[in-house]
């Protein structure tokens, strides 16, 4: 039985780019089937047991022109692509055609249609198959013998990069690629027949780590120390309201992250986020280090202009051994974090540090959480 796995409740990057034809996806299926039909009259078997995607979209034609979506006898098997990124690369990976009634889609001026696509997901092989439709060729999954719960995780950690793309208008000796927007979250639905025990928390959709990030700094008690002669100020009863750009930059972090392997455990655990930055009041984060009981990560920002591979470098050693604070602050050690800044003689005067430490008990936020700024406390000792 088909369910809903998860309706995610922002939007990733609100932003929105107005073209003349436009393509916005409206559901994606993840499920295993045996059979899927392309057409009327063909139906194509899936023999190899591994899950599928059914992907839901709508073509918007705002141009004075009608617009052949799919002309058949210049359509190829290379002209619609799904495209996503996972681990570091981005992989393409040939969808078809799912059509009712016959292989050409005109679009007349000012209309919208319903397109449907399907592929299956990618297949494990000893030797690079191109012949599978994926680029680059070779694959492998991260466990020797994939269960639901591996797809399904693999699919929750793709989901903010899966785009399609169509090439059209090759009739007309002018060829076009139409690319879909960023996925909509608060109106996108999302199912699969695959077993959801044992695996993540329907509620870890890659938007729920930003939502439960941004839920806890609305209720802090925040901790300031740049000047040692002054000490600690404690500031209970604070909250942080983001701009609309520090919404966007820290949900691309927080997507980011869970793409690249981070992962905590929904019903109990302590969460760490440690962002450095050349000077908090004027800067982008350019460092991000985060920690749960279950993974500890940190890594270099490259630039906010590649949404879905912005970490650059993985260092987590050189920012532990750097940083002598995060045990600390990961314990919410407050006096331990406060003697530590008093006794460092190179403690910097700007706030470059920003941590936030989260608890989260039978599913819920223990609040208030833990908010830190400081400067640079530097790894020397106190002379």
């Amino acid at each position: 039985m088909k369910k809903v796995l998860f309706f995610i409740v922002f939007v990733l990057l609100g932003l929105c780019s107005y073209a003349q034809v436009s393509l916005e996806i409206n559901s994606i299926d993840m499920s295993r089937r045996d059979k899927i039909q392309e057409r009327p009259d063909v139906i194509k078997l899936i023999a190899n047991g591994y899950p599928s995607f059914r992907i839901e979209a709508t073509v918007t034609n705002n141009s004075q022109d009608s617009i052949w979506i799919r002309y058949h006898d210049y359509s190829g098997p290379e002209d619609v692509q799904l495209q996503f990124y996972d681990y570091g690369r981005y992989y393409y990976k040939s969808l078809s055609w799912i059509l009712k009634y016959d292989d050409n889609l005109l679009l007349p001026p000012h209309t919208k249609r319903k397109v449907v696509f399907w592929t299956t997901i990618p297949t494990e092989t000893e030797v690079p198959e191109p012949s599978l439709g994926l680029r680059p060729w070779h694959w492998r999954w991260d466990t020797k013998d994939p269960q639901d719960k591996d797809y399904l995780k693999w699919f929750e950690r793709i989901l903010p990069s899966m785009k399609v793309s169509v090439v059209y208008g090759k009739e007309t000796g002018n060829p076009r690629i139409l690319v879909s927007e960023p996925l909509d979250y608060q109106a996108i639905e999302i199912t699969s027949n695959l077993s959801a025990e044992k695996s993540v928390d329907v509620r870890m959709s890659l938007g729920y780590l930003f939502d439960l990030f941004n839920c806890a700094v609305k209720h802090v008690t925040k901790y300031e120390f740049f000047n040692k002669d002054k000490g600690m100020v404690e500031c209970p009863g604070t909250s942080w309201t983001m701009s609309q750009m520090e919404e966007e930059r820290y949900k691309l972090i927080m997507t980011n992250l869970l793409m690249n392997g981070f992962d905590y455990n929904r019903r109990n655990d302590t969460l760490l986020f440690v962002f450095s930055y050349s000077d908090m009041t004027t800067s982008d984060p350019e460092c991000v280090y985060v920690r749960s009981h279950q993974v500890e990560r940190a890594y270099r920002i490259y630039s906010f202009t590649y949404p879905f591979n912005l970490f650059y470098e993985e260092s987590s050693a050189e920012f532990m051994k750097a940083q002598k604070e995060i045990p600390m602050l990961y314990a919410g050690n407050i006096e331990g974090f406060e003697t530590l800044c008093a006794t460092r003689p190179n403690l910097a005067l700007i706030p470059n540090y920003l941590a936030v430490r989260i608890v989260i008990k039978n599913g819920q936020i223990v609040s208030p959480s833990c908010l830190w700024r400081y400067g640079s406390i530097g790894v020397g000792t106190a002379g």
